[in-house]
């Protein structure tokens, strides 16, 4: 392995050890708008 706190690039096209699928995965993204801050045209009077 590599040292966590080190600054060492990664090489993801060639790695030294090929990681192996285990187990599954989530993903999700949570993402906001300022309501003050955004245009909505069918509120304007």
């Amino acid at each position: 392995g590599e040292d966590p706190f080190d600054t060492t690039e990664i090489d993801f096209a060639h790695p030294r050890i090929k990681p192996k699928p285990h187990g599954h995965a989530i993903a999700a993204r949570i993402t906001s708008e300022n309501p003050n801050e955004v245009s909505n045209d069918e509120n304007e009077i």
